[in-house]
């Protein structure tokens, strides 16, 4: 826009970009708007509901205040009546208690009287009682242990007998033993056993030791192995690399495993997985020298297999690099002088020697970078180099020679050498020998500590065997001699326990007559006391007689008391029960008691009295027409749906009011942005009306004449604007071309298009503009570089017909180069730059001087050539 066309369109341009980004802020601004004001209205609601709730909750406090009044009156009126009733029966109960134990004072007395009778008559029967019978009774149960105690010794001596006999069998059959041979052979044994256990240990030690050493072998065996894999999968590694530096040429290569066979020729991954240098000194100088796109390149060796996978990527949406190689050049590549004549300057060897790759890679970079004329050294004289080595490395630096066009003085140009990105990963062939060396020595210190570690385990297998057997032969020996110990020991005890119950005999004759001598004594007192009784059997009959109606009177006095007893105990029986029923009729009674004035403080308390006698006959009848059941479920009713009922807290409500607030607020400059925004999108259609026809209008113009100008080189091409609403930053200028007729119109792209085919392109967008542009001149640096010589013509000529109008700026067009009979009009003015240390000062410069002397030189020239021909 700034170079052709009106110039409004520019700050129009600029207007409506301006303007599209602030729309597009305040667009945004009224979505985040409309989002705050849809969460702060649900919040509210969801308040609302709960403050709403606040009245419910006060009237059915107020209805549930009344019902536990009503529920107080009715609880304190029913205990209040209980405890009457409580107390009636209480009274009864003691009435009742007190008039049975007035009944039972007579028998009672009666009771103890005939008790005491009854007791003094039976001491009386029972005084003659004597103690022969217990005497008697004493010395046979005495004679009776004795003759127990005596039968079980002997028993018990029998048993040790038997046992005695059973442990000096067992002795006799023991296997006869010498104790000193033994006791030699225990000793024998456990000094062999001992020095054999000694041994083992020092085997085990020293087979741990090699087991350890083998094992720690093992493990340099496996890391050394482990690294070789990982030094020789060098392509798995490049590839991750690829993978971090260019992800399309990674996908890419993927995909091209996958469909090799879609392809006539061999296609190769990106020349930095696939090429190796040798040395890892040289990578730094062998990067430097390949451009970046060319070593993530694609290389073909058949030419329909780049075009064919140039629409495969482009159809996958893959940018990538894709070249064309004949491996079978690679033979014509040679360098210019023998290495052998450089190793004086300091060079070691050319780069395509340092490098290993296919041949059609190989074929290509020699091809594009003359890796086969390039030498590099670590150091050396670079003035000294010939001038045919125009490109060499020396210590990290690059050397250029470069001749002047114009006298032919050679200058050298110097750059550093950075490091390595992409060739940084290589194959080490030294450090995987000695790699591989390690490993087969390990190994085979390995399996001569192998056979080491198995000689030390039979060793130690035949030691242990004997250990064995040794310890086996001590332990039978040690058992037998226990054993034998052992029943000495037993057969000692039996006859030291058989000896001590031989002691302890009972002479059962000896008892016997000390039992009939106690018995003699005790029949002889008796009849002494028998004579006593016939002396005075006379003169004790009438106390005889007494003796007998005291006992008839006692027996008489045992029966009544035996009745009375059982009538008493059923009284007593009954005057417990009563006792209980009123003791627990009195603690119930103090319960309903304690109810009751709880029941009545709670009612005051309710009612808002101080005493009882505050009751009035209005507040009795208030609660007359229901009862106490009715009041219980209308309060459990009321309870429940204040259970359920949720209501604010203080906290809630101030929230719901300032949620309210906010969300006013929140509308409020919602309603001014949505009026700022009506007003900014139609001050932004105005300008975009006004702009936006002529902004077409002046690309059609330019693609109107692209087109002719694309059309007279044999190609097609347009040109179109790019819209994107109201994102005018997007909007742009999409060129589209075709060069070939199979192809359809693609856009301008460095991956479409080649470098040729671009620069055509662009010099005829500018011949396009030319007409149309408000510059007064415009400059062109060197676009014919890199077009063919058919295209720079056909562009050079089409630009001397569009500069013969006058209306047209002027137009510079530099260029290192003039081409031959090109019809240059009178308007077209030729400045040739000439710089040099030879060149005539402009005072002494004079165009018509130096075409007279080209004139004379030529015609010289011309007599020379006559003369030889004659």
């Amino acid at each position: 826009m700034c170079a052709a066309g009106d110039p409004s369109l520019h700050s129009d341009h600029q207007m409506l970009c301006c303007s599209g980004q602030l729309l597009l802020k305040m667009q945004n601004k009224i979505k985040e708007l409309k989002s705050d004001i849809a969460q702060a209205e649900r919040r509210s609601v969801r308040l609302k509901d709960v403050v709403d709730n606040i009245e419910v909750k006060q009237k059915l406090e107020k209805e549930l205040e009344e019902l536990k009044t009503q529920q107080a009156w009715y609880m304190y009126d029913l205990k209040r009546k209980i405890h009457q009733q409580h107390k009636e029966k209480v009274d009864e109960a003691v009435q009742e208690l007190i008039t049975l134990k007035e009944r039972m004072n007579p028998t009672i007395q009666k009771i103890k009287e005939k008790s005491a009778v009854l007791t003094q008559t039976k001491k009386i029967v029972h005084s003659r009682s004597d103690n022969l019978a217990d005497k008697v009774k004493g010395a046979c149960r005495h004679f009776a242990a004795q003759e127990t105690e005596e039968q079980e010794r002997r028993t018990e001596l029998k048993d040790y007998q038997r046992q005695l006999d059973v442990l000096l069998g067992q002795l006799q059959n023991l296997p006869e033993m010498n104790e000193k041979e033994v006791a030699q052979r225990l000793k024998e044994l456990t000094d062999k056993i001992h020095k054999s256990s000694q041994k083992i240990v020092h085997l085990q030690g020293e087979t741990a030791e090699v087991g350890r050493a083998m094992e720690q072998k093992k493990g340099l065996i496996q890391a050394h192995k482990k690294e070789l894999l990982i030094l020789q999968d060098v392509t798995g590694q490049r590839m991750q690399m690829l993978r971090s530096y260019n992800k399309d040429a990674f996908r890419a290569t993927q995909w091209l495993q996958n469909n090799r066979d879609s392809f006539n020729g061999l296609i190769y991954p990106p020349i930095c997985a696939l090429l190796n240098v040798k040395n890892q000194q040289y990578a730094c100088y062998v990067e430097n020298r390949i451009m970046e796109r060319d070593l993530v390149a694609f290389v073909c060796e058949d030419k329909d297999d780049v075009n064919r996978l140039k629409d495969e990527m482009d159809r996958l949406k893959m940018c990538v690099n894709i070249v064309y190689s004949n491996p079978a050049v690679l033979t014509n590549y040679k360098p210019p002088l023998p290495i052998q004549q450089l190793r004086k300057y300091g060079f070691e060897t050319y780069m395509l020697d340092c490098v290993e790759a296919p041949p059609a890679v190989l074929s290509f970079l020699c091809q594009n970078y003359s890796l086969h004329r390039i030498p590099i050294g670590r150091a050396g004289d670079y003035d000294a180099v010939p001038l045919e080595i125009s490109i060499f490395y020396l210590d990290k630096h690059r050397y250029s020679h470069i001749a002047s066009r114009y006298d032919g003085q050679v200058s050298t140009s110097i750059f550093p050498v950075g490091g390595t990105k992409l060739l940084q990963i290589i194959l080490d062939q030294d450090k995987i020998t000695e790699l591989k060396g390690n490993i087969e020595r390990l190994e085979i210190e390995t399996s001569e500590e192998e056979e080491q570690l198995k000689g030390l385990r039979e060793e130690e297998g035949q030691l242990s065997k004997s250990l064995e057997a040794w310890r086996n032969e001590k332990r039978a020996l040690s058992s037998r001699k226990e054993e034998r110990r052992m029943l000495a020991q037993r057969i000692g005890n039996k006859k030291d326990q058989i000896e001590q119950h031989e002691n302890k005999a009972i002479d059962l004759v000896a008892a016997r007559a000390a039992m009939t001598a106690v018995v003699q004594t005790c029949i002889r007192d008796q009849m002494k006391v028998l004579q006593q009784l016939r002396v005075n059997m006379e003169a004790a009959g009438q106390g005889v007689c007494g003796c007998l109606r005291a006992e008839g009177k006692a027996k008489v006095l045992h029966a009544e008391v035996t009745v009375l007893e059982n009538s008493a105990r059923v009284w007593k029986e009954k005057i417990k029960d009563i006792e209980k029923k009123s003791n627990a009729m009195k603690m119930e009674l103090e319960n309903q008691k304690l109810e009751g004035r709880d029941a009545l403080n709670n009612l005051k308390q309710l009612l808002g009295i101080v005493s009882i006698k505050e009751i009035t006959d209005e507040i009795r009848d208030r609660f007359q027409n229901s009862s106490l059941e009715e009041t219980e479920t209308h309060l459990a009713d009321k309870n429940a749906q204040l259970s359920c009922l949720t209501t604010a807290s203080a906290s809630e409500i101030r929230e719901y009011q300032e949620s309210q607030k906010h969300l006013a607020r929140l509308r409020d400059t919602l309603q001014e942005l949505q009026r700022k925004v009506n007003s900014h999108l139609l001050d932004l259609q105005e300008v975009k009306n006004r702009w936006l026809p002529h902004m077409t209008r002046l690309v059609a113009n330019i693609s109107d004449r692209f087109s002719d100008f694309m059309a007279q080189m044999g190609y097609a091409g347009e040109v179109g604007l790019i819209e994107k609403d109201e994102d005018f930053d997007s909007y742009g200028i999409d060129i589209k071309v075709k060069f070939r007729d199979e192809q359809p119109l693609q856009q301008l792209t460095a991956q479409h298009q080649s470098g040729g085919e671009r620069a055509v392109s662009t010099a005829l967008y500018l011949l396009a503009l030319q007409s149309l542009t408000a510059a007064p001149f415009r400059c062109v640096d060197e676009i014919n570089q890199g077009m063919d010589k058919i295209n720079e013509r056909k562009i050079l000529e089409m630009l001397m017909e569009t500069e013969k109008s006058q209306e047209c700026s002027q137009y510079f067009f530099v260029t290192p180069k003039l081409l031959q009979n090109l019809d240059y009009k009178g308007h077209v003015n030729i400045m040739v730059v000439l710089n040099s240390p030879t060149t005539l000062s402009h005072r002494r410069f004079t165009i018509k001087r130096i075409l007279k002397r080209k004139e004379e030189i030529e015609r010289r020239r011309s007599k020379k050539k006559g003369a030889k021909g004659v």
